[in-house]
């Protein structure tokens, strides 16, 4: 059996692949889609954030089918430090990217600042409060 960090941090994963693709693809932008925006002034801007949290969907979903094939695979292959790497390079680039598609989308467009910095609060206590549930040791002592 797997271990359970790889469980859930695939799960994570999985529903950030999942989020990350509806938000590119839904409308309710402040100019409409990413991809077709309606001011004008923006319309590159649009197209640069939409091409960045692309870029990082991508990213993440290399990493999320290199940690299915960890999750699924041998022991032998789950130690292996060039599938590791790959991993950790796909994932934290891709982080890296979405993030800054995210800021240049919040900064020249959206102005939502107080509203962004509450879902990466809220999306940092979830993944804490995850971690902290696989993490914690329960140790009764008998006697």
């Amino acid at each position: 059996m797997a271990p359970i960090n790889l469980i859930v941090s695939s799960l994570l994963l999985g529903s950030a692949l999942c989020f990350l693709s509806i938000s590119i693809c839904l409308n309710h932008w402040r100019g409409g889609n990413l991809f077709n925006y309606d001011v004008v002034h923006h319309k590159h801007t649009a197209l640069t954030c939409a091409a960045l949290l692309i870029t990082g969907l991508l990213l993440w979903t290399a990493a999320f089918i290199i940690g299915l094939v960890r999750f699924c695979s041998t022991e032998d292959l789950i130690g292996q430090r060039g599938l590791g790497l790959a991993y950790l390079v796909c994932l934290y680039l891709g982080t890296l990217i979405t993030i800054t598609g995210v800021l240049v989308y919040t900064g020249q467009i959206g102005k939502d600042w107080s509203y962004m910095l509450s879902v990466v609060a809220w999306t940092s206590s979830l993944v804490v409060s995850f971690m902290a549930a696989i993490m914690c040791r329960c140790r009764a002592v008998r006697q």
